[in-house]
């Protein structure tokens, strides 16, 4: 009998600093219960025997093992800036993409790309990378130092938030919490650098992060249990924010959309390497 396997759609790398003690527990809001609860950074954001285990190892080799230099790095980028060094591009909008595959395929059923991924050698991951960006760029969102504003990290991982490009109607962006106070923010081309501020000034960014309430859990900044902030305000704070990310939003978003975004690149580089190959 195979064993079964706890493996994470939201890598433990990435939930370390939501840890609010030695024994690795996170506080999180139960969205559907609407109540505070302790859980282990083993078992959050985790089930049992999500994928085969060399799409795991690829993982690793992708993202975990590089984690701590990425963050070192993005510490020496300007705030709330579009990311021009094409290697950091590359590694941070492959992060973003297999976020997207894992917590898609946990949440919203098969989703086809994550199994072509990892059999994508570095020449075919650079393709699905340089078509991505051809729609999208990324940009590091760093909330203000010294406050109380900090990123939540979703279930999803991934959340909503409203932008408004210039001379363009309000639209739909994604973001993905790296840290307490950064993230990786995905804004259509058309997006202005010097708009970034006002997406991060506007103190909505970290208030989105905690999603639209249609998903389970949502890890809480320590900072709320540091400064033994009553349960119950928290949750107060957590219902509002939800409603309110709701209301401004307006309809009920899924990762899906950039999901089907992706799953046309998957398919669209099958059929060049099929061609390619029977030209040979």
């Amino acid at each position: 009998m195979k064993k079964s396997q706890n493996q994470h759609y939201i890598t433990r790398k990435l939930t370390e600093q939501w840890e609010i003690n030695n024994a690795r527990d996170i506080l999180c809001y139960d969205v559907l219960g609407q109540a505070i609860k302790y859980k282990k950074s083993k078992t959050l954001f985790a089930h049992n025997n999500l994928w085969p285990h060399h799409f795991e190892n690829f993982f690793n080799q992708a993202f975990e093992r590089e984690f701590n230099n990425i963050l070192k790095t993005l510490d020496s980028i300007p705030l709330n800036q579009t990311i021009n060094c094409d290697v950091l591009r590359e590694k941070l909008t492959l992060i973003f993409i297999i976020h997207i595959l894992r917590t898609s395929r946990t949440y919203y059923g098969e989703v086809k790309g994550l199994k072509q991924l990892e059999l994508f050698g570095k020449k075919e991951l650079k393709k699905i990378i340089s078509n991505f960006l051809q729609k999208y760029k990324l940009a590091i969102a760093t909330l203000p130092a010294g406050d109380n504003q900090f990123f939540f990290m979703p279930c999803s991982a991934i959340f909503p938030f409203i932008v408004q490009a210039q001379q363009q109607p309000f639209s739909v962006s994604y973001a993905f919490p790296i840290s307490l106070k950064k993230a990786i923010v995905l804004l259509e081309n058309s997006f202005l650098e010097e708009q970034m501020n006002t997406i991060i000034n506007n103190g909505n960014l970290a208030r989105c992060s905690l999603g639209l309430g249609e998903l389970d859990k949502v890890a809480i900044p320590p900072y709320y249990k540091s400064n033994k902030t009553d349960k119950k305000i928290i949750i107060s704070y957590c219902k509002k924010a939800i409603c309110l990310n709701r209301e401004l939003i307006k309809t009920s978003l899924k990762i899906n959309s950039i999901t089907k975004n992706l799953e046309d690149i998957f398919a669209m580089l099958s059929i060049a390497n099929q061609s390619s190959n029977q030209t040979h």
